[in-house]
């Protein structure tokens, strides 16, 4: 799972894609000079077509997918570090790094008013991001019994929980999203 990182401003996110497609370009300069140089584009105007499509949105996507991959598990942390810099983590709260670094688990969430819900975040859960905002939607949920030590299945679709309810949210040891 991909978890976006916080919006910064427009003015660096301008200079940042205008950045990355630079280097993109420069990249694949080789190819488009080759092909110009070879006259492909005279006799082969499809596989030109082909080329500048893959030069200018294939390639584009898939380098931007396997950056965001490479910096969610950490790979591109280490091999700065190894290059001998401190690597700056771009997650800003501490909410987005435990929820990138796990995949399906069940979380207690115990409100303000003293209640608690018990529920699975999964691939169909959602934790939002934007301050002071930042709810959450659990996919499934589990009931106390009576008895409050035992479970069973709610037969809800799902539970969405205000930010300002939550008191706290414990994220359950040895209990993996899949039971």
């Amino acid at each position: 799972m991909l978890i976006p990182r916080k919006l910064d401003t427009e003015q660096i996110r301008f200079m940042e894609f205008f950045t990355l497609s630079s280097i993109n370009n420069a990249f694949w300069s080789w190819l488009i000079y080759l092909s110009y140089v070879k006259k492909i584009y005279v006799d082969h105007q499809i596989v030109e077509a082909l080329l500048l499509f893959l030069i200018v949105f294939v390639s584009p996507a898939l380098a931007a997918t396997a950056t965001a991959k490479f910096q969610q598990d950490g790979w591109s942390a280490r091999f700065i570090e190894w290059l001998g810099f401190r690597a700056a983590l771009r997650i800003t709260t501490a909410w987005d790094f435990k929820l990138s670094k796990t995949g399906p688990i069940w979380i207690n969430v115990q409100l303000k008013n003293g209640d608690r819900i018990y529920g699975l975040f999964g691939p169909s859960s959602f934790a939002g991001d934007a301050t002071p905002a930042a709810d959450l939607y659990l996919e499934r949920t589990l009931k106390f019994s009576d008895d409050g030590q035992s479970f069973r299945d709610s037969p809800n679709e799902g539970i969405w929980i205000a930010s300002d309810q939550i008191a706290a949210i414990e994220f359950v040891e040895g209990a993996n999203g899949n039971g």
